[in-house]
């Protein structure tokens, strides 16, 4: 009996989210002249989301920015008649999951910019409605299957580099070469980062490898400008799994990405999806005196080296902040205690890495 009323709440459950899947629309009204970010025109979780008339003034310089993680079930983009190009951004880190299809229709002509610097991914039909699109970006795109990609561009590896990954299971350009961007002469199958105490190690793996002459590491601090740290010589052509490892022992403080590219014998580049990670050597958080009186000044250690700023934070017992300033992470740190008497949580922020501390005065 508990199952079946268990199966029956599922159902209900299922029933009821199918029920209540939004269908959402925005209308551009006049020209794109600035940056607009997705989530400030559209709030639809997971809903079936519509853009329409979308156009750019003259100097065509409109954007839509997703600048956050987005989840839709499906969104259509129609362009206006006669409008100048568009561009849509999803930068590093961001990742826009479309669970069944992302389709472009209306004006053909007067090239649109799709740029990817994060994720894209595409459960079941991305379709480019003969757009003329040029795509751009180092990150990825993945879907079931593309079409109507006939007049999509991709300035790729045979320029400057600047092609995100693109894969299908089918893919239809007409013969523009877009489909070709993602035949690459090493099947990457993972890239991941992560802090040590030494720096920030780097490891990533290959299935197989045809005329791979070296990849190459590249670092940012924004996840747009990036500087080459080092090179990591490849296999050649080689048959199997391989597996990479590198240690930046000088890794930016606080959140930093990374890049890998692969280059062949014959010069061609290939870049793969941008990771992010968060390196402090912040190593303990201490502050004295605790319990402190209200006449005390307080001082405080993290450990950190010299070079690290860091954010102290000071929370009320109710969770509002009534002290925050940036101090070096060097030594121990004394700031002036202006408390009420109460408790309170002493806060160590640096890029995404948090510490946290008891602080009870008297």
């Amino acid at each position: 009996m508990k199952n079946i009323i268990t199966a029956a709440v599922i159902g209900l459950m299922m029933l009821t989210n199918t029920k209540l899947l939004a269908q959402c629309s925005y209308t551009q009204s006049g020209n794109l002249s600035s940056t607009i970010n997705f989530s400030s025109i559209i709030n639809c979780p997971n809903g079936d989301v519509v853009l329409s008339n979308m156009n750019s003034n003259p100097g065509g310089d409109g954007k839509v920015n997703f600048a956050s993680d987005v989840t839709l079930n499906s969104l259509t983009v129609e362009f206006a008649n006669g409008n100048k190009p568009v561009e849509f951004i999803i930068p590093a880190g961001v990742t826009v999951t479309i669970t069944t299809n992302l389709t472009f229709i209306g004006q053909p002509d007067k090239g649109k910019t799709l740029t990817v610097y994060g994720t894209l991914i595409v459960g079941n039909t991305l379709d480019f409605g003969s757009v003329e699109f040029e795509i751009d970006g180092t990150g990825s795109i993945d879907a079931g299957s593309i079409i109507g990609a006939d007049d999509v561009t991709c300035s790729g590896p045979q320029s400057d580099g600047t092609c995100p990954l693109v894969t299908s299971d089918t893919c239809d350009d007409g013969g523009s070469g877009f489909c070709g961007t993602d035949v690459l002469p090493i099947v990457l199958t993972y890239f991941n980062s992560k802090s040590i105490d030494s720096g920030v190690e780097l490891k990533w793996g290959t299935a197989s490898e045809e005329n791979n002459d070296y990849f190459t590491i590249e670092r940012s601090a924004d996840g747009k400008a990036f500087e080459k740290i080092t090179t990591v010589s490849g296999a050649g052509t080689h048959t199997g799994a391989l597996d990479y490892t590198y240690v930046d022992n000088k890794p930016l403080k606080g959140r930093s990405y990374y890049r890998l590219s692969q280059t062949d014998f014959d010069g061609t580049t290939a870049y793969f999806d941008i990771v992010a990670v968060d390196f402090t050597t912040v190593s303990k958080l201490a502050v004295y005196p605790n319990p402190a009186s209200v006449t005390d000044m307080l001082t405080i250690q993290t450990g950190a080296d010299a070079d690290e700023d860091v954010e102290l934070a000071i929370y009320s017992n109710a969770g509002q902040l009534v002290k925050s300033e940036v101090v070096s992470g060097s030594g121990a740190v004394t700031i002036q205690n202006d408390l009420k008497a109460g408790f309170y949580m002493l806060q160590v922020k640096s890029g995404q890495v948090v510490i946290s501390t008891r602080l009870v005065v008297q």
